[in-house]
């Protein structure tokens, strides 16, 4: 009872990353300007060919590199404003993964290789040693006995259970002890962030160097420093934002909030690339994003279906379990409870008009080349991708935030989520 991939492939309301093209994870070219000895080993079956255009941006053999990780920079959003017009001679348009959230995504980002691969799927997905849903931006799941969240540490899992390739970290490290060289490799923080969930998944090892949230130029001088006093043969510098994120999903993706954090990003860019090894091509700088984002139908409206807690866990009775990976769902079922899974979805119009239904064999296409069975077993039995004016708020296994007071949301697969920008200087 489902479209199928053929169907998803014609849909005008939904675009699918072009993995054997440009997409994020083609951010190997960028660290490939780093002047390595000997090869960075990239866990990356694609080569991304029209990334090599940073070549012709950015000469190789560089000591330095800057990378900016916006979080909700989509390409839509940036263009609708005109900020960034002045840096549009040194930006390409890339394809972010499937699902659009932050933790697919900045796991493709920092381990630089496809959600096939690292298995970090969604947002709440199945896993296998929990034996339930974890949300992987706080790394917690739920006992279901006493309804209390539980670290997932606390029962045995590690940074290796959640993501099963190597970190980009660790591939710089090896890279240059083969070499015999020296690299210094840091990441950047917002003060006001906690360190906790996927943050110390995503960057293992390194202890984080706080910037003021908001003290755009502070940062830039921090960053400016670092690559000056470099002591070592090779140095990453890795800047994480996540303001932009939070005003999106907070007020809307057209709001003054949202436009203001894009403006703070559009100052940063202007200060980095004034750093002298930046213009005298010693050193380099990357900015790109994870996702873009939609804004919601609002609250009460017949487009915006909520699902209690209690009906969610009628659901698990009758043998089917949810997670949410913002605008899509992965459906995991028992055999026997097919027939009332599709029942759910259809009288939610997911189907057709609000959405389209994929088994989980049409869609893994969709996490990239090379799936491994870690990234099968977590992907769900069912996977659905909403329509741009459609939203069904249903409950996470342990709230991030508040999930349903959002005013803009990603995770599928409209091409305002899955355009991202990569400028490189």
């Amino acid at each position: 009872m489902t479209f199928g991939f053929s169907h998803l492939k014609k849909d005008p309301r939904f675009l699918i990353p072009d993995y054997s093209n440009s997409t994020i994870v083609g951010l190997k070219e960028a660290v490939s300007l780093l002047d390595f000895d000997q090869p960075v080993s990239f866990d990356n079956p694609v080569s991304n060919m029209s990334m090599k255009q940073v070549r012709n941006m950015k000469n190789p053999g560089i000591k330095s590199l800057v990378i900016v990780l916006v979080d909700s920079l989509g390409l839509e959003n940036i263009r609708e404003t005109g900020f960034f017009s002045r840096f549009e001679a040194n930006m390409l348009e890339l394809d972010t993964c499937f699902p659009t959230v932050t933790s697919a995504a900045m796991a493709s980002l920092s381990h630089v290789t496809f959600p096939s691969r690292h298995s970090l799927v969604g947002y709440n997905i199945w896993h296998e040693k929990v034996d339930n849903l974890v949300n992987t931006l706080n790394m917690q799941t739920r006992d279901l006995e006493n309804g209390k969240p539980i670290d997932i540490e606390q029962l045995g899992l590690s940074k290796q259970d959640m993501i099963t390739t190597p970190s980009l970290v660790s591939m710089l490290r090896e890279a240059a002890a083969r070499g015999d060289q020296s690299i210094t490799i840091e990441i950047l923080l917002p003060a006001s962030f906690n360190q906790q969930g996927i943050g110390k998944y995503l960057f293992p090892t390194l202890d984080p160097i706080p910037y003021s949230d908001h003290d755009i130029v502070s940062t830039a001088k921090a960053v400016s420093s670092l690559i000056h006093n470099q002591k070592e043969d090779l140095g990453v510098y890795t800047i994480y934002i996540p303001h932009a994120d939070h005003a999106s999903h907070a007020f809307g993706r057209t709001s003054k909030q949202y436009y203001e954090s894009l403006q703070m990003v559009r100052l940063l860019i202007e200060q980095l690339i004034q750093i002298e090894p930046i213009k005298q091509d010693e050193a380099a700088m990357v900015l790109t994003s994870d996702h873009g984002q939609l804004d919601l139908p609002e609250k009460g409206s017949p487009n915006r279906i909520t699902v209690s807690e209690a009906e969610a866990r009628e659901h698990r009775k009758e043998g089917f379990v949810i997670g949410t990976s913002g605008r899509s769902l992965h459906v995991y079922h028992s055999e026997n409870a097919q027939d009332r899974v599709n029942q759910f979805l259809e009288q939610l119009g997911l189907f057709g008009d609000n959405g389209i239904t994929l088994s989980s064999k049409e869609a893994l296409s969709l996490l990239g080349p090379e799936v491994k069975k870690s990234s099968i077993t977590r992907f769900g039995n069912k996977i659905v991708l909403f329509s741009d004016d459609f939203y069904l708020d249903y409950p996470t296994i342990v709230p991030f935030g508040d999930d349903h007071d959002l005013k803009a949301q990603h995770g599928g697969l409209s091409p305002a989520e899955v355009k991202v920008p990569f400028f490189i200087y």
